[in-house]
């Protein structure tokens, strides 16, 4: 069999090469804002993610049984994992504590979705600080990682959970309408929500339910949540805008607002989140390459009162978005040597790699080599077949060259 199952794939050669370059940078941003690394099991028991207030849906969880009959899951989420590790060790951990990791996540998708079933995150939480500081930090990390990818067209975009909630409470809905509005809401369709409130007598004059229906444009800059206290009357909801101002007006003291926008109507898959949200884009792509939240009472799921706050990134998504063609790319050089010279081959290796993605060639006909050179498409390849005469192939053109110029030949390209 040579296919692989639904929802994964092989990561080959150049694309491998730049998801674990794109891993390595994110890793550095993490590490450089003091963030310590934590590795968990890509096992875990299947009750880690399916007790307390916020069980993740079984449908998309990987289940497998163990020889003694445990049910055991890929792990579909990092946080939950992590909450898990923190709250087994808290006589021994200092709060707050700063987290990172990289590794693969395993959730099944709806296959027309197009979405990957095992990705990679890389992802930070701060752990025990319950302050606007923590977010504005995973905020800020967030762009950092970003920047330094080399992206510059990209958003930010923040949200509140409790301003949701507090716009639906007086709904009273069953956990099936309650789904069927929040897709409503996350797909931004104005007149899907207008029929939903209908369809379950709603007074579409009420100030809440007629802000429900304006949801899906509630998304701006600053302005729009001047535009929105003056129509809510529920505390939790005021609260939910005036922390989101106040987050908002930190993040712009840093001089990083113009990465910043405000969605009012921003949902999150996974329902723990208590305060802040936030989803990342990048290049006016549409698709989420970065998402997360605060996550005041999860901890509670294992005795602990521990607030939280965090981020994961989407690196298999990034890898697809990455500008190549905005990269500066090394031109290649191929070195073919005749056995007695592997030393003077290995020698430029080494002289010209800095500069030239270089390889040694591996074959031991020089007409072979040549053939690969062409297929290869490389853009010069080095004969070395005496120390009178070295020649450098390009394009067409062949140039004859004592070696101790060779060196000299590339300094000047």
């Amino acid at each position: 069999m040579r296919v692989t199952t639904d929802g994964v794939r092989d990561v080959l050669f150049s694309e491998a090469k730049e998801k674990k370059r794109i891993e390595s940078t994110i890793r550095n941003v993490f590490k450089n804002r003091s963030y310590d690394e934590i590795i968990s099991p890509t096992l875990e028991f299947y009750n880690l993610f399916n007790q307390g207030a916020w069980p993740i849906n079984e449908e998309v969880m990987y289940k497998l049984l163990d020889r003694k009959g445990n049910i055991l899951v890929l792990r579909p989420d990092m946080t939950l994992p992590i909450a898990r590790i923190i709250s087994s060790r808290m006589k021994s951990i200092i709060t707050p504590t700063k987290v990172f990791y990289t590794c693969n996540v395993y959730r099944i998708n709806e296959s027309l979705k197009g979405k990957l079933n095992e990705f990679t995150q890389g992802g930070i939480e701060i752990i025990g600080s319950s302050s606007i500081k923590a977010d504005v930090e995973v905020i800020v990390t967030s762009i950092n990682a970003l920047k330094e990818l080399g992206f510059s067209e990209f958003k930010i975009e923040i949200g509140h959970s409790g301003f949701y909630r507090a716009i639906t409470r007086k709904l009273n809905l069953n956990k099936e309408k309650e789904k069927e509005l929040k897709e409503l809401v996350e797909n931004k369709n104005s007149l899907g929500i207008k029929n939903f409130l209908k369809d379950i007598h709603m007074n579409l004059g009420d100030k809440h339910v007629n802000l429900l229906t304006k949801l899906p444009n509630l998304f701006g800059n600053m302005d729009i949540i001047d535009e929105v206290e003056s129509l809510i009357e529920d505390k939790d909801g005021k609260d939910a805008l005036e922390e989101i101002k106040n987050i908002y007006g930190l993040v712009d003291s840093l001089g990083l607002s113009k990465y910043l926008s405000i969605d009012l109507g921003m949902i999150q898959d996974i329902s723990y989140y208590t305060g802040l949200v936030l989803k990342g884009y990048v290049n006016n792509s549409g698709e989420i390459v970065l998402s997360g939240g605060r996550y005041d009472k999860l901890f509670e799921t294992f005795g602990e009162k521990i607030p939280a706050t965090g981020m994961a990134i989407n690196i298999d998504s990034l890898v697809k978005l990455v500008d190549v063609e905005n990269k500066v790319k090394k031109k290649k050089i191929l070195i073919w040597y005749e056995s007695d010279f592997i030393k003077e081959g290995n020698y430029l290796y080494e002289e010209l790699g800095d500069t030239y993605k270089v390889e040694l060639c591996l074959l031991d006909s020089k007409e072979d080599c040549i053939k690969y050179f062409k297929e290869k498409s490389y853009d010069y390849l080095i004969e070395i077949g005496s120390l009178d005469k070295v020649y450098i192939r390009e394009n067409k053109e062949t140039t004859e060259i004592n070696y101790d110029k060779v060196r000299n030949f590339f300094e000047g390209e």
